[in-house]
């Protein structure tokens, strides 16, 4: 009888992988115009820095995907935007616990982003963002190691962009922690110099972003991230709003006023809707520093702030 029972368990799990074996791969489907509506649409409103508009943007884009089940792009506008919900919450007038439940909505609809669009590395990254967030939310350590490791895994695929998306991520790490240096510090100095080139001080360093400034390159290769772009048009002063956070959180106040300083290069600086956060940096580098290396939840980091998001797009 056991033999017997053990047979058909072995049968039925055996028809149960062929099953799903067989079954066709999900596969993204052609952008339509239900993909320029939603990229329009995301697009606008991180241009606008219109915070106030997210749950009418989340409505809609929540619509087209429902209708557009194998979107990639649109669900990762949707991903993107629940995290923008959650990410500038500083700015909800009427914050709420439930805020938390945009964490796990980006994560689904990035993973789903991902696995429709597997060529794109920065949807990688912000994957395993919204892994690692929602693991730590959990408390769930097998899983924040696991998303640890992926969002490691995602840098060599896009150095340039991903070295900072990781960076950005990691700074919520106390200040103590033994990997702050490796995984939040050095990897914003290795994004400039494939950025701009070789620099040992920060003497050549700002020569090198001044003279790629001077002269920006419109392109649509790799590169494209190290220059203001229609869609981040500010995305140089956040480069460096946040490098120089990453630096006074370590108890580097004098790196960090130069690359705080380094945003100033920017062509649309003066334009810049934030550009008052980061002088008060500038002024009270100690200030700062105190404030982000106290902080429990990366409080006084620019991912934990109202311009996480905004910062670089908004214009």
């Amino acid at each position: 009888m056991a033999l017997l029972t053990l047979v058909i368990v072995l049968l039925g799990t055996g028809c149960a992988r062929i099953a799903v074996g067989l079954a066709p791969r999900r596969a993204a489907q052609v952008p339509t115009e239900a993909t320029r509506r939603g990229e329009a649409l995301m697009s606008e409103a991180l241009l606008d820095g219109a915070y106030d508009r997210l749950p009418s943007l989340i409505e809609e884009l929540t619509r087209l995907a429902v209708d557009n089940p194998r979107d990639g792009r649109l669900h990762t506008m949707l991903g993107m935007a629940h995290l923008w919900r959650v990410s500038e919450r500083e700015r909800d007038p009427h914050p709420s616990p439930r805020l938390t439940e945009h964490v796990v909505l980006a994560r689904h609809y990035l993973a789903s982003a991902r696995a429709l669009l597997p060529e794109d590395a920065r949807v990688h990254a912000w994957s395993a963002g919204t892994e690692l967030a929602t693991a730590t939310l959990l408390d769930d350590q097998r899983a924040r190691r696991r998303a640890y490791f992926d969002m490691k895994g995602s840098i060599p695929r896009y150095p340039v962009f991903n070295l900072f998306s990781a960076s950005f991520v990691f700074s919520r790490l106390p200040a103590t922690d033994p990997k702050y240096l490796s995984e939040v510090v050095d990897p914003m100095f290795k994004a400039v110099r494939l950025c701009y080139g070789k620099a040992d001080d920060w003497k050549s360093r700002r020569a090198a972003v001044a003279a790629a400034m001077a002269n920006p390159i419109v392109t649509n290769g790799p590169e494209r991230v190290c220059y203001p772009s229609p869609a981040a048009p500010h995305n140089i002063e956040g480069f460096f709003l946040h490098f120089g956070d990453a630096l006074s959180k370590a108890g580097r106040l004098d790196d960090a006023r130069e690359a705080w300083g380094l945003a100033s290069l920017a062509p649309a600086y003066a334009t810049w809707p934030y550009r008052s956060d980061l002088e008060a940096r500038i002024a009270d580098p100690a200030g700062h520093s105190r404030v982000a290396r106290a902080g429990q939840r990366g409080e006084g980091m620019m991912i934990t702030s109202r311009v996480s998001c905004s910062g670089c797009h908004q214009r």
